[in-house]
């Protein structure tokens, strides 16, 4: 049997699937399962008031008004999510037992997954990325993606029945 898991994060969230694929007398079969999802944690975020009476910007932390997702708070966040989503990847992982990894996720998440990920996962288990953010991708289309990027082997093929 050939099994992968399969992380898809994004700044938000995070999907585990495994990937197996096993011969036997009916031929090949394979079998996409996502195992979980998870969330990031919410942090709360104060609400200022845009203008003070009269239609005046009231003076305060300009970040507040125009937060970009890019700032110290954003970071935090996603090492939290990223932590969150390599101890649960491991736990699929350690129950699975697969021959490699495949992560999924921008650029810049996975720079941070890449950071937390020391002492997490399996040394010696090949991790393999993809800089592209696939979260609301359907399963099947997924294995597509994964399959046109050299990821998963392509399905196998159908015989006719003559």
């Amino acid at each position: 049997m050939y099994r992968v898991c399969i992380a898809l994060v994004d700044a938000t969230r995070a999907r585990l699937f495994t990937f197996d694929r096993a011969a036997d007398e009916a031929g090949l079969r394979e079998q996409l399962v996502e195992h979980t999802e998870l969330a990031a944690a919410k942090s709360p975020r104060p609400n200022p008031p845009l203008a003070a009476p009269g239609g005046v910007l009231q003076a305060g932390p300009l970040h507040d008004l125009f937060d970009d997702h890019h700032g110290p708070r954003a970071a935090a966040r996603d090492a939290a999510l990223a932590r969150t989503t390599l101890a649960a990847l491991r736990e699929v992982i350690d129950h699975a037992a697969p021959q490699r990894v495949i992560i999924c996720a921008s650029p810049r998440m996975l720079g941070t997954l890449r950071a937390s990920s020391a002492g997490i996962l399996p040394d010696g288990l090949p991790v393999e990325e993809l800089a592209r953010d696939l979260m609301r991708v359907s399963p099947s289309e997924l294995r597509n993606v994964l399959v046109s990027h050299g990821l998963l082997p392509p399905p196998p093929r159908r015989h006719p029945v003559a």
